[in-house]
Formats: C-alpha cells, sequence, structure tokens
C-alpha cells in the first residue's frame, strides 16, 4: 500500500495482466506500435480527499530495469471496463475505485514490478513471485 506524502489517498496494486487485447482498428492512435501489446494493472485508490491519480503514474519494470509508463490519455473508451478514474480536476474523497491501468509494451518483456510515483514519493510492488 503506498501513501502519499500527505496521506491524501492509499494505492494497492491487486493485479498485473501482462498481455491483453483492446479493441480497436487504430492502436498506433492508442498508444501502441508494432511490436508493442497492451498491458494493465489492476489498482484500488482510495481517496480521504481529492486525490490527484493519473495512469502515467504507474509503471511496469522488467527484467532489464526496462521502464514502461502507464498511458497519457484522456481518450478512454476502447478499453476494457472497469478503468481506474484518470479524473483531470481529481477523484473526489469517498468510497475506494478499483479498475485498470493500461500500458503499452514491447512483445516479449517479462515484468518484475510495479512502481507508483507521486512526485518524490514512490513505492513498488514485486510482481515476480
Amino acid at each position: 500500500m503506498a501513501y502519499n506524502g500527505q496521506e491524501a489517498y492509499t494505492v494497492t496494486v491487486d493485479e498485473v495482466e501482462p498481455e491483453v487485447k483492446v479493441a480497436y482498428d487504430d492502436q498506433a492512435f492508442l498508444g501502441v506500435k508494432p511490436g508493442e501489446h497492451w498491458a494493465r494493472i489492476k489498482t484500488t485508490v482510495c481517496p480521504k480527499q481529492t486525490a490527484k491519480v493519473n495512469w502515467f503514474m504507474f509503471s511496469l519494470i522488467d527484467t532489464n530495469g526496462g521502464t514502461y509508463k502507464g498511458l497519457d490519455t484522456s481518450f478512454h473508451d476502447p478499453f476494457p471496463k472497469p478503468l481506474l478514474p484518470d479524473e483531470i480536476n481529481g477523484i473526489p474523497a469517498g468510497p475506494c475505485r478499483t479498475g485498470w491501468v493500461y500500458v503499452p509494451v514491447t512483445d516479449d518483456t517479462t515484468f518484475t514490478s510495479v512502481v507508483f510515483q507521486d512526485g518524490e514519493a514512490a513505492v513498488t510492488w514485486d510482481t515476480s513471485k
């Protein structure tokens, strides 16, 4: 579980799926290039006050130390739901929200961890087990 410096919210990584399909004709428009595919991270955010949590704050780390950042877009229509809210104005205080964060990754990549980065604070979850 991660706490940001002001304890405005907590973040937990629940699951990682290293390869998923996203049904959309123009994958490049979504952010996937040739030789890449989608991975996704299921995460839970529990806001105690308005929390500015975005997909690009999450990264997958591969066995060679390569970093794959979460998608930075507001066009979420084609992605399978539920999605983690990616709120421009923040996720309002209230109940926990659970959803997927999508990450474009290189084919044939094995991941060892997920990193959540909020400014200077970061937390890592081991996914190799």
